[in-house]
């Protein structure tokens, strides 16, 4: 029998989530990538204070990110400022890109939707009438190549936005059910470029 495997916590040392992520009264909590860096970070919504966006540093350590924040729920002057009560994670517009919806305290419901950072990346497809999911693996570089994402990828529409951060050439494999690995190259700009990953 092999050797038994345990979770290990390390709360404690995870940055800015071991701090701002014990502020009491959290609703809801979300393993997402509201910014584009190809990581998934931690979204926290709360009845009576700020939503706390907490991005990943990509080892292990987490910081809160400032930038991102919900407009719309100010305060009038002698009023006490919206809370969170819910919220949901998609691509509501299909751009490729992960928006928020949020339900408030008082019971209306606010929708953000998030442009795309402008950044290298793939927007990758399935052929029409071809149904997912299919798994793409990215590196980059030859000598040392360095994985930059996975994406699922789960029909042709809408596409799957995987950032690859710096221009170049990326090698992607996946692989069909009961098919072989397969590879391409993918030359990436400045810009997401889209890609349909064949059943060959």
């Amino acid at each position: 029998m092999g050797e038994r495997r345990q979770f290990k916590e390390v709360f404690g040392h995870s940055g800015s989530l071991s701090y701002k992520g014990q502020t009491p009264g959290a609703n809801e909590v979300q393993a997402v990538d509201l910014n584009h860096d190809g990581r998934v970070d931690i979204c926290l919504i709360y009845q009576t204070v700020d939503f706390l966006y907490h991005f990943n540093r990509g080892f292990r350590c987490f910081g809160e990110e400032g930038e991102v924040r919900l407009p719309g729920l100010d305060a009038a002057p002698g009023q006490t400022r919206l809370g969170q009560r819910a919220m949901a994670v998609g691509d509501f517009n299909k751009d490729g890109s992960l928006d928020l919806a949020v339900m408030v305290t008082n019971g209306d419901l606010y929708v953000y939707l998030n442009d795309k950072m402008s950044m290298p990346g793939i927007n990758f497809r399935l052929p029409k009438g071809v149904a997912g999911p299919v798994t793409a693996a990215c590196t980059f570089g030859e000598k040392d190549p360095v994985h930059t994402g996975v994406a699922v990828v789960s029909g042709a529409s809408p596409a799957t936005y995987q950032p690859i951060r710096v221009p170049g050439t990326v090698t992607v494999k996946y692989r069909y059910p009961g098919k072989p690995e397969q590879s391409v190259q993918v030359k990436v700009e400045d810009k997401p470029k889209d890609v349909v990953l064949e059943n060959k």
